[in-house]
Parts: C-alpha cells; sequence; structure tokens
C-alpha cells in the first residue's frame, strides 16, 4: 500500500496498481530515441520478449495481492502499513511468492521479478558502486546495513534463496527452447530488470504524490551498452516532464486508481478516484 499525502486526506494506491502502472509504462516504452522493451538484443525475439517484459513490469508486486486484500492496519493513524513498514519477514515472503506465482507459464517475467527483488535487497547488505545494478531510488549513493546483525544476516539468506529460485528459472527457460535461453543473457536480461527499476521508480513517484525532481541513472536506451541519465521533474501537479523523453507518445496520459480519506476516517468510507497527469517532453 502507497500512503499518499493530499492536504488533510489521504490517498491510498495498493502495490499491485502501482505495478499496472508501471507495466503500462512499458507498454509505451520506446520511440526514435530509445528501443522498445524486449528489443535491446538484435538477435532476440523482440515480440515475445516484449510481451514477457512487460507483464513482468505489471506484476512485479504481484506477491501483495492477499495482503491488500486484508491488510494491517497502522496504530498511528488507523490507515493500512504502507510498503516500507510492517517486518523484512512478511516483505520476503511476499518477494518469494511473487517471484514464484507465474514460474510455470511466465519463466522470463518470473526471472525479472526474481531478479529485481535481489537487486533491492542486495543494496541493503553490500556497497553496489555500479548504479545500474542500484535501484534508482537510492540515488547516487547505495545505503548498506552493519554486516553483522540479525538484520543483515535474513538478508544474506534472502538472497541465497533468491539465487536459488534464479537457477530453477533459468532451467525452465533452457527447457522450453525457442528464443527463451538466448533471453537469459545479458543483452536481453540486464536491461529488462533495469527498465523494471526505472518504471517502478516512475510509478512509485506517480502515487506516492512525490514532487521533488529524480534523476534516474544508467538507463537502457538501445541496448545494454548505450546508457543514459533521465530526469524527472514536476512542471505542474498534472505535468511531469520527463527528459530525454523514452516514450511512444507524447505527451501519455496516465492513470491509476486510489481511494481519498481523511485522516482516521474509517478506510470502508474512503472515496474512490483517479489520479491522472500527463508524461511530457
Amino acid at each position: 500500500m502507497l500512503k499518499r499525502p493530499d492536504g488533510d486526506r489521504f490517498g491510498l494506491v495498493t502495490q499491485p496498481d502501482h505495478a499496472a502502472l508501471s507495466g503500462f509504462l512499458a507498454a509505451h516504452w520506446g520511440n526514435d530515441e530509445f528501443a522498445p522493451a524486449g528489443h535491446w538484443d538484435p538477435k532476440a525475439d523482440h515480440a515475445s520478449l516484449q510481451r514477457e517484459t512487460v507483464f513482468g513490469i505489471a506484476q512485479h508486486d504481484n506477491g501483495w495481492w492477499e495482503w491488500e486484500a486484508d491488510p494491517e492496519l497502522d496504530p498511528s493513524d488507523g490507515l493500512p502499513l504502507d510498503f516500507l513498514s510492517g517486518s523484512d519477514e512478511a516483505g520476503f515472503e511476499r518477494w518469494a511468492r511473487g517471484a514464484a506465482r507465474f514460474e510455470r507459464s511466465h519463466p522470463f517475467a518470473s526471472l525479472l521479478i526474481n531478479r529485481h527483488a535481489y537487486w533491492l535487497q542486495s543494496a541493503r547488505v553490500a556497497e553496489i558502486r555500479e548504479a545500474q545494478f542500484r535501484h534508482p531510488l537510492f540515488g547516487f549513493r547505495p545505503r548498506p546495513s552493519d554486516p553483522d546483525t540479525p538484520e543483515a544476516a535474513a538478508i544474506r539468506d534472502f538472497l541465497i534463496e533468491r539465487l536459488s529460485h534464479e537457477r530453477v528459472l533459468l532451467n525452465r527457460l533452457a527447457r522450453r527452447g525457442g528464443p527463451w535461453p538466448r533471453a537469459s543473457r545479458d543483452e536481453t536480461l540486464l536491461p529488462a530488470v533495469r527498465l523494471l527499476q526505472t518504471l517502478d521508480t516512475v510509478s512509485l513517484a506517480i502515487c506516492g504524490g512525490a514532487r521533488k525532481p529524480l534523476t534516474l541513472l544508467e538507463i537502457p536506451r538501445k541496448g545494454w551498452s548505450d546508457r543514459v541519465t533521465i530526469e524527472l521533474e514536476w512542471s505542474t501537479e498534472a505535468d511531469l516532464r520527463v527528459s530525454p523523453f523514452p516514450f511512444d507518445v507524447d505527451p501519455l496520459p496516465v492513470s491509476v486508481p486510489a481511494r481519498f480519506l481523511e485522516a482516521n476516517e474509517l478506510v470502508t468510507a474512503c472515496t474512490p478516484s483517479l489520479i491522472a497527469l500527463k508524461l511530457r517532453s
């Protein structure tokens, strides 16, 4: 759950709805300057990879489905806990569930979700100097935790589990044949995960109501070896400027379902609405 301040009200956006917005952006990624999702390797099956990449990005928070249906409430305000609250153990369970849910029908999409979880959590226990592997939410500097704490040990155990699951997914792709063994190569996998991180960040900025400028580093343009910096800046509450502009429609209208309520109001009384804006060059 994302909790968006809005004057005397809060806007609530579920993790799956936030992820669906990321997938919408992925479907519109690509123009004369930027390769569409899945089109980074000239020898790949672009149509199949684009479908799977968009699906994986749209479903990257599917592990939160069950929790969002019956969320735990925050005693401080009576609202559902936001996605940064709660225990690491509960979060790890959601990541593991999300990476496994579609592993038989969509192993490449599951691989993206699994790798996304790995990169996101590894920055908490290791100094990741290469910005192309660090989630844009971490900005210019990594934030590793003290390596000798129980928290860090639990994170390392989770990372080992993600590596084990990745081997399962790679084996599934290899057995599928066709374009999928090649899809696990760095030429395709690395830019796909980086695109997931990128659009996760853009969607979080939209859904969470952030109004600060954002700098996104090392974003693939035509391929993994061709990466650029993208700047995001709000010109008005309903207009987000993106430069260079990576989408196929300019301006690109976007919206996401939200529920707005007064502080301390019963969640059952909240008002359905939409957060709507346009992305512009």
